[in-house]
């Protein structure tokens, strides 16, 4: 008797072993994909930004621009209050973030395990699309194990709170018809937003959150609907056979799934329609084995490959180094010395005219990493990007400037022709052409003054 409870608990102890090494092992590959190989994406920078802000008691809505709602910021600038404001800590909770995906995956469907990892670290960004995700995931998981209605209204409306237009899912809620199941679900996900809307009172927010995340959307969306053709194909082809389930088998979690999509709208780019995919695979990700077997091969092949490739790039480039200046955000990370010459030329300006001037603003779409490396304040024009400006959004910038005195612009000239690009041209454009122009900094950068 003795010797099987420690045959069986030799066995348990070695399968939790080799859980916990899987595990540390693929936390490990996102957060080396962050710090290392994606620490330059701009999404990260600008999701790090929103919680930095909020950490460092700036208000959203009113102090700088969002337009999404605030769950996922305002979780992580609770982890930066008790951790440290520094990225480093971004990347660690959403690497663990990552990592509870996979884990929600190995319950949904452990087939899709490599599909998944390899689309992850290639599109890896962190933020409200990234806890999206996982929280939708884990909704799945919790539908299809029939689990406790209130939980899974709670993660429902976390769902929202963090990105408004998981509303649809109210939907697939409702088409349930089990009005006990409805009651339950809807009144417990209108708790986050109950919430919400007293935090937004108390702060005197509610009229910039709402020009920003409801009437500013449309104006997002008119902006930047993007028809990238292999993505729109997919997404189009994930919708009509989503639809054709239905009504084939009329299951409600193909109505969750289908819902889902929406996250890929309005931009419709590689990332966005990723996110939106893998519910999707973990899904419908089956085949017979030796088939699947030859697929995930190829999958783990290329997630090695592209890794490796990636890494000894960065090790051999004498561009990048290790950033160990305890003092910066960036500190732990990886920094560029091109980016860093850019950055020193435009903050040795900033701090050399900030006396002379009420106000520096700058019109540049990575302007959220040269302000945090440097701790320079954020404000509304540090992330002008089109349709992020609330409705009527660049009419009001252009009312706003007008008003201004003694103030500098220093503006990106540059433009790459990109029909994807969110850059405000408009803006610009408006200051360009209406303001003197003092010098240029660089063939990209130009200063133009505001005078009294």
């Amino acid at each position: 008797m003795k010797k099987i409870l420690n045959k069986d608990y030799k066995h348990f102890i070695k399968n939790k072993c080799k859980k916990i090494i899987f595990y540390f092992l693929i936390f490990s590959l996102f957060l080396i994909n962050f710090a290392i190989l994606h620490n330059f994406s701009g999404d990260n920078y600008i999701n790090y930004g929103f919680a930095y802000n909020i950490a460092t008691g700036m208000l959203p809505y009113k102090d700088f621009n969002m337009i999404l709602f605030p769950f996922s910021s305002f979780l992580m600038a609770l982890i930066l209050k008790i951790f440290g404001t520094k990225l480093i800590v971004y990347y660690i909770f959403y690497s663990l973030i990552f990592t509870l995906i996979i884990h929600v995956i190995l319950k949904l469907n452990k087939n899709a395990i490599p599909f998944v990892i390899f689309f992850l670290l290639i599109s890896i960004n962190g933020g409200y699309n990234a806890l999206c995700l996982f929280l939708f995931l884990l909704l799945l998981w919790l539908l299809t194990n029939s689990k406790n209605d209130y939980l899974i209204g709670l993660i429902l409306g976390l769902l929202i709170v963090t990105n408004q237009k998981m509303v649809v899912l109210f939907i697939p809620t409702i088409l349930t018809k089990d009005w006990h199941k409805i009651i339950k679900r809807i009144s417990v996900s209108l708790l986050p937003l109950v919430v919400l809307v007293i935090y937004l009172l108390v702060t005197n927010t509610f009229s910039y959150f709402w020009n920003y995340t409801i009437l500013g959307l449309f104006e997002f969306g008119s902006k930047n609907f993007n028809k990238m053709f292999v993505p729109m194909i997919l997404e189009l082809l994930i919708i009509i056979f989503l639809i054709y389930k239905y009504i084939k088998n009329h299951d409600l979690m193909f109505i969750y799934l289908l819902a889902f999509q929406i996250i890929a709208l309005p931009i419709l780019d590689p990332y966005h329609v990723i996110i939106a995919f893998i519910p999707f695979i973990c899904y419908f990700y089956y085949s017979n084995a030796k088939t699947l077997k030859i697929i995930n091969s190829i999958f783990i092949i290329l997630t090695i490959g592209i890794f490796s490739y990636n890494f000894i790039n960065i090790l051999k480039d004498d561009r990048y180094y290790l950033n160990l200046n305890n003092k910066s955000n960036l500190y732990l990370t990886i920094s560029d010395k091109d980016i860093d010459y850019i950055n020193k030329r435009l903050t040795d300006y900033y701090y050399q005219n900030i006396k002379k001037y009420d106000n520096i603003y700058f019109l540049y779409n990575d302007m959220y990493y040269h302000k945090l490396k440097n701790k320079i304040p954020i404000n509304k024009f540090d992330l002008i990007l089109n349709g992020n400006n609330g409705y009527q959004g660049n009419n009001n910038l252009k009312k706003t400037i007008k008003k201004m005195k003694n103030s500098l612009f220093i503006v990106n000239i540059s433009n790459d022709n990109n029909p994807y690009d969110q850059t405000n041209y408009e803006i610009i454009e408006f200051v360009s052409n209406n303001y003197s122009k003092l010098e240029c900094l660089s063939k990209n950068f130009c200063v133009y003054e505001i005078k009294n």
